[in-house]
């Protein structure tokens, strides 16, 4: 990650600077050079803190999602078998059917639909001349899986206070990187200026990091934002992003965000919201390497329907 390669250049350099520490570059003593190389590995643990807090949610969510996706299909199976192809009824369970479980969007809409139904074959049941007992699937009734659905929202945004928290730690992270790497850089001219090479101190910058040999990151461009229910999926173009070892996805809503919000790239698509009809989103990447910590693609504005 930038931050390790930023800081491990950041250790050899104060090893070199250790031969003369009154050398100073932008007002910036190897004190304070050292002092921000510890905000930088302070903020690292804070972060990673926060990513496993934030891990820790998002297995929940699978776990419920995976369970709800199962039940909703098993359900659709049951209620079709009780329910005459010719009641009323059966219009409700044909629907069930028809939505194809294929996110999480589409699985919230799926299980909201599965827990009515259920409610109003139950209901018919119970009105019969002998009534009939509600309809159990797996050992499941439906005011347990429409309580469990509900405890599901509340994980949800759970899940949604730690990605906050994981992203504004993360932009930390990402800023004081970002000023230990400019001050290495800045650092190493300075010192190349006065110790050229040939002396003993000049020498020793060939133990310092310079990236001449890394490749400068490419551009990662976005195939496509297509909409889904009511979020977003974000599409990559094949073969773009080479030597970034940084990936993130970059958007804001016009009147809602200031600045962009961010999260990691993953290159099989991204699905990022919800959102409500009528916002104006702009979505983009920043990729970034040890060599330029920051290369955006152009921006692409959506506004949700």
């Amino acid at each position: 990650m930038f931050w390790q390669i930023a800081h491990a250049r950041a250790v050899q350099s104060q090893g070199v600077w250790a031969l003369d520490d009154t050398l100073t570059c932008q007002g910036k003593s190897k004190e304070d050079h050292e002092l921000l190389m510890d905000e930088v590995q302070t903020q690292a643990e804070v972060t990673e803190t926060a990513a496993n807090s934030l891990d820790t949610t998002q297995v929940a969510l699978e776990v419920e999602y995976a369970f709800f996706a199962m039940m909703n299909s098993a359900i659709f199976q049951r209620l079709d078998s009780e329910v005459p192809d010719t009641d009323s009824l059966q219009k409700d369970v044909d629907q069930l059917g028809s939505i194809k479980q294929t996110g999480r969007a589409t699985i919230d809409e799926r299980t909201l639909k599965t827990v009515a139904a259920w409610a109003k074959v139950n209901t018919q049941l119970a009105a019969l001349t002998p009534p009939q007992g509600p309809v159990v699937v797996r050992g499941v009734t439906q005011a347990a899986y429409a309580a469990r659905w509900a405890e599901v929202q509340g994980k949800k945004m759970v899940h949604e206070e730690k990605w906050g928290a994981w992203r504004l730690e993360n932009s930390k992270l990402t800023r004081v990187a970002k000023q230990l790497d400019k001050l290495n850089k800045a650092w190493w001219q300075a010192w190349h200026s006065e110790f050229p090479y040939g002396t003993p101190e000049g020498d020793a910058l060939n133990g310092v990091d310079t990236e001449q040999g890394t490749n400068l990151p490419q551009v990662l461009e976005i195939a496509a934002v297509v909409q889904e229910v009511m979020n977003l999926r974000v599409t990559y173009v094949d073969g773009t992003g080479q030597y970034a070892t940084v990936r993130r996805l970059l958007y804001k809503v016009e009147g809602v965000h200031s600045e962009y919000q961010e999260e990691p790239v993953n290159l099989t698509g991204n699905v990022i919201g919800p959102f409500t009809a009528g916002q104006i989103v702009r979505v983009r990447t920043d990729v970034g390497n040890s060599r330029d910590n920051s290369e955006l693609s152009e921006e692409t504005v959506v506004t949700v329907a």
